[in-house]
């Protein structure tokens, strides 16, 4: 209405509250915006942050394939997650150590593509690692 204030016609006026108009320094104009902004700010700085963490995990992997050295290693084990499915299908995982440099180093790797390899614990498997930094491995062909 044209003759109400700028208190009156508030969101948190009488209308909301039940009483009557709230003092000026706890008008609804001063407390809406602190509580949405805060969490509007905090989800697409934590989205963009596992984006930019599961694009270097990528970069990571094909930087193995494409600069790695392979070696011959072993799998150690492999286990299938039925807790998880995807499309009906349930992630395996794959445990492997190899030897790079004069020290050995076990890894894991989790697919969905079972492709009908058989990972037996102590069968030979093509490893690729890099040669500055080999913790950073993966199994070829990549299951």
């Amino acid at each position: 209405m044209p003759g109400r204030s700028r208190q009156e016609s508030s969101p948190c006026s009488a209308d909301l509250f039940g009483g009557g108009v709230l003092p000026d320094d706890c008008r609804c104009d001063h407390l809406c915006g602190t509580p949405v902004s805060r969490p509007g700010t905090l989800v697409p700085g934590g989205g963009g942050y596992i984006l930019y963490w599961r694009y270097q995990e990528a970069s990571k992997a094909v930087n193995i394939l494409r600069n790695g050295e392979a070696v011959i290693g072993q799998v150690t084990g492999a286990q299938i997650n039925y807790s998880v499915a995807v499309n009906g299908r349930n992630p395996i995982t794959v445990g492997y150590h190899f030897r790079a440099a004069g020290r050995d180093y076990q890894s894991t790797i989790t697919t969905l593509n079972h492709l009908n390899l058989r990972f037996e614990p102590g069968k030979s498997v093509c490893v690729l690692y890099l040669p500055d930094a080999p913790e950073y491995s993966s199994l070829y062909p990549h299951p």
